[in-house]
């Protein structure tokens, strides 16, 4: 199918629902494959994303038919320590009758070629889609940006029903509200630049409604010791306008389902879902922790997971990088796991280093 066959535009609101019906009706492959509908109107679940949002769409010439849909977004991000601008690049889905490597590649390409090349680009790829991670990795035409691998991402769908076990006595952990939202900030913005990627948070944006679209002040918990703040975690509720559904369970989820199944009917949880229905899922926001202390983590999970249970959803979705030491002092729990690679583009005249310092990955599942 020629290339040419295929116009890239901007999508308005005339556009919503034929980009609803198709990000609902495509699957992501991989070792767990799963549908996210985005009722009812994808554009309420775009300004999480990043802002400005583009929503870019691809039609086939000859028919006007909707071939594709992509996002580019920005974001303020702390990279090697310092505030930046990226462009996130990610939600791609095209359509069954026009699947083709090149057609998601040049979709991409057109994305970043619209957009601004003094800023570096992200993107997120699940590390069990090849065709996705051939699109970034594969052969590039002159000019286009560098892409480097910058880390791997941990994703842990921990059930909401129990409790992690502490080591050590239980920290305090509460809810954030407005008296402690300025501390919260300040704590965020302090520790954040630890990490790569991890996002400039601005008090506004947690009450604006839009930027954390879902997420309430009291979804956040917050960790206390001796009267400061040493952890924050929280359960981001986004049902309201997304909904993630399990399209095939794949081959680790009906071994694990043996095991899991009869266990969380025991305790009182649900069971890990069929194809076909909802999986109900919260996703941990603005995980941060003071001294990566295992202990906060533990309580902050806790606090975490109880909320979302309160929040109806049976799976608290937690992204760890796999160097963090934090990752194995969770022992081996029973969760579904997922891995996703990490990717910064840059262009050969936007001056920047190509390479981050060794600081972990941070990546909010709950904008992928």
């Amino acid at each position: 199918m020629s290339e040419r066959r295929f116009r890239f535009l901007q999508a308005t609101a005339d556009d919503e629902p034929e980009i609803r019906a198709l990000v609902g009706s495509v699957a992501m492959p991989g070792t767990v494959s799963v549908r996210f509908e985005r009722e009812p109107d994808y554009f309420l679940g775009t300004t999480i994303q990043g802002q400005p949002c583009d929503v870019l769409i691809a039609r086939h010439t000859p028919d006007d038919a909707l071939a594709g849909v992509m996002v580019r977004a920005m974001r303020r991000v702390f990279l090697d320590g310092k505030e930046a601008t990226v462009a996130y690049i990610g939600q791609i889905r095209i359509a069954p009758r026009f699947q083709a490597r090149w057609l998601m590649q040049r979709a991409a390409l057109e994305a970043v070629r619209l957009g601004d090349r003094s800023i570096p680009y992200m993107g997120v790829v699940a590390s069990d889609n090849p065709v996705a991670l051939g699109t970034i990795t594969g052969r590039r035409p002159p000019g286009a940006a560098r892409v480097e691998r910058i880390g791997r991402l941990r994703s842990l769908a921990l059930m909401t029903h129990r409790r992690p076990r502490l080591r050590r006595p239980r920290l305090p952990v509460t809810p954030c509200d407005l008296g402690a939202l300025d501390a919260v900030v300040d704590f965020l913005r302090t520790h954040g630049p630890d990490r790569q990627l991890f996002p400039v948070v601005e008090r506004e944006a947690l009450l604006d409604g839009d930027s954390y679209r879902g997420l309430r002040l009291e979804d956040l918990m917050v960790a206390w010791r001796d009267g400061g703040i040493v952890g924050v975690l929280g359960s981001w509720d986004q049902s309201g306008f997304k909904q993630e559904i399990l399209a095939d369970d794949g081959p680790r989820l009906r071994r694990l389902r043996p095991a899991y199944d009869p266990l969380a009917r025991a305790i009182g949880a649900r069971p890990l879902p069929r194809p076909g229905e909802p999986i109900l899922t919260a996703f941990g926001a603005l995980r941060c922790t003071a001294d990566e202390d295992p202990d906060v983590l533990a309580a902050l999970l806790r606090a975490a997971r109880s909320r979302a249970r309160a929040q109806g959803q049976a799976f608290l979705l937690v992204g760890f990088d796999r160097r963090e030491p934090l990752l194995s002092t969770l022992g081996r729990p029973l969760a579904v796991t997922y891995e996703s690679d990490v990717f910064l583009g840059r262009f050969p005249d936007d001056g920047a280093s190509p390479t981050l310092d060794g600081r972990p990955v941070h990546v909010e599942v709950g904008t992928l």
